[in-house]
C-alpha cells in the first residue's frame, strides 16, 4: 500500500502547460558574446562568482574546460556558480551519460566557529546514499524528487593544495523560479502548484521515514540581514527545486553543440590596480524544458535525526515556525512548515494572508 502512495504521481509540468502558455527561452547570446574575448585580454569588470562581495580566488577550484576528473568526467562546459560552489556540465566516458559536476569551495576554514555548509552537504550526502543502499532502496520512486550524490570525489587545488569536493550527479534542468518566469505575475496555475507540492513532499516523507535527516534549509537569525533577503535564506524555496530532465536531453545536447561549435575563453579579469583576480569562464545556459518533475536541492543545512530533537534558535525572524518561536523542540515538522512559506511567498499562488511590517522585537525570543 505504501509502494503504491509512492507511485502515485506520475503528473509532469508538460501535462498542464499548452504552447500557447509557456514562451520558449530564447537562444543563449553566449556563443556569440565570448568571440569578444581571449585569454590574453583582460578586463577590469568582474565576472561571475568574482562579482561576489566574499569570492576569493584562493576558495575556488580553477576548473579548466576539456579537464578529467576521476579518469571518467570531462568537463564540456560551466552551468553556473554559488558562493559556495561551481557547476559544471561533463561527460562520464564510461557511460557516455551527461553527469553535473558540483565542485565546492576549498573546505578549510571556509566559515569560522561553524561547519561549512559544503562540508555538512557532502556529508549528508555520504549518509543518504550509504542509507538507500542499505535499505537496498537505490531505485525508490521517492528518490527521483531528490538530488542525490552518484559519486562524491575529493580534489586538491594544484594552486593552492587546499581540499575542495566535487559532487557528481544526474543532470537537472532549470529551477521552479525560472518556470514561474513564464506566467504572468510570476504566478503557476494552482494544478502545477499542487503537482509540485505533492511531489515534494514525497520526497521529504523519505528523507524523514527512511533517510533519516530533516531539511531545515533556513537560516539561523544569528546573523542580522536586511528584511528584503530573509527569504533568499530559505533553501526550500523555488529555485533550490529544479525541474529533471533525460540524459539526452535537447537541453545538453545544445550547450555540449555551443561549446563544439564555439569554445568558452577564458576571461582574465583585473581589479582597478590592475591586480589579476583570476581567470573564469562565462556559464551557459540551457532551454528550458517542462517534460519533468520536481527536485530538491540544496542540503547544507540537512541535519541527523539520531541527534535527537532540536531546541536551538532557527529560521527567518518573519517566517519562523511556531514550535521554533515557542521555544519548543522541533523536527520534521519544521519541514512542512518551509513547504507552506513557500508556496504563500513566493509567488506558486496568491498570498495566502497579508504581511505587515511590525517590529521585530515580535519574533524575537521570548525569554533568554
Amino acid at each position: 500500500m505504501a509502494a503504491s502512495m509512492f507511485m502515485r504521481p506520475h503528473l509532469r509540468f508538460s501535462s498542464f502547460c499548452s504552447a500557447s502558455t509557456i514562451r520558449c527561452c530564447p537562444k543563449s547570446p553566449i556563443s556569440t558574446y565570448h568571440r569578444r574575448w581571449t585569454h590574453k585580454m583582460a578586463q577590469q569588470e568582474l565576472v561571475e562568482e568574482q562579482a561576489l562581495s566574499f569570492y576569493r580566488r584562493k576558495n575556488y577550484y580553477p576548473v579548466k574546460i576539456g579537464e578529467v576528473f576521476n579518469g571518467r568526467y570531462q568537463v564540456i562546459a560551466k552551468l553556473g556558480y554559488g558562493g559556495y560552489s561551481t557547476v559544471w556540465l561533463a561527460r562520464d566516458n564510461r557511460t557516455k551519460e551527461y553527469k553535473t559536476l558540483k565542485i565546492t569551495v576549498q573546505t578549510d576554514n571556509v566559515l569560522r566557529n561553524s561547519t561549512p555548509p559544503v562540508v555538512n552537504e557532502v556529508k549528508m550526502l555520504k549518509h543518504l546514499k550509504l542509507t538507500a543502499e542499505e535499505r537496498e532502496e537505490t531505485n525508490h520512486p521517492a528518490l527521483k524528487f531528490l538530488r542525490l550524490a552518484d559519486e562524491i570525489l575529493e580534489l586538491d587545488n594544484p594552486e593552492t593544495g587546499d581540499h575542495h569536493y566535487c559532487i557528481v550527479s544526474r543532470p537537472q534542468g532549470n529551477s521552479i523560479r525560472t518556470l514561474q518566469d513564464q506566467f504572468p505575475g510570476g504566478i503557476l496555475p494552482r494544478i502545477i502548484v499542487k503537482t509540485i507540492v505533492h511531489q515534494l513532499i514525497i520526497g521529504l516523507n523519505w528523507l524523514h521515514t527512511c533517510g533519516g535527516v530533516v531539511h531545515t534549509g533556513n537560516f539561523s537569525s544569528s546573523i542580522s540581514l536586511p528584511v528584503n533577503r530573509v527569504l533568499t535564506m530559505i533553501d526550500i524555496l523555488p529555485q533550490n527545486i529544479l525541474i529533471s530532465i533525460d540524459n539526452d536531453s535537447i537541453g545538453l545536447k545544445e550547450v555540449e553543440e555551443q561549446e563544439t561549435k564555439d569554445p568558452s575563453v577564458p576571461i582574465i579579469t583585473r581589479d582597478g590596480n590592475g591586480t589579476e583576480c583570476g581567470i573564469v569562464y562565462r556559464s551557459r545556459s540551457t532551454r528550458l524544458e517542462l517534460a519533468g518533475h520536481p527536485v530538491l536541492t540544496d542540503f547544507g543545512q540537512m541535519r541527523l535525526l539520531d541527534d535527537g530533537e532540536f531546541s536551538d534558535w532557527w529560521m527567518p525572524d518573519l517566517y519562523r515556525a511556531p514550535e521554533i518561536l515557542l521555544q519548543l523542540p522541533w523536527s520534521c515538522p519544521v519541514d512542512m512548515w518551509s513547504v507552506g512559506i513557500m508556496v504563500s511567498l513566493h509567488g506558486l499562488q496568491h498570498m495566502t494572508f497579508k504581511l505587515r511590517v511590525v517590529e521585530l522585537t515580535v519574533f524575537t525570543r521570548f525569554s533568554n
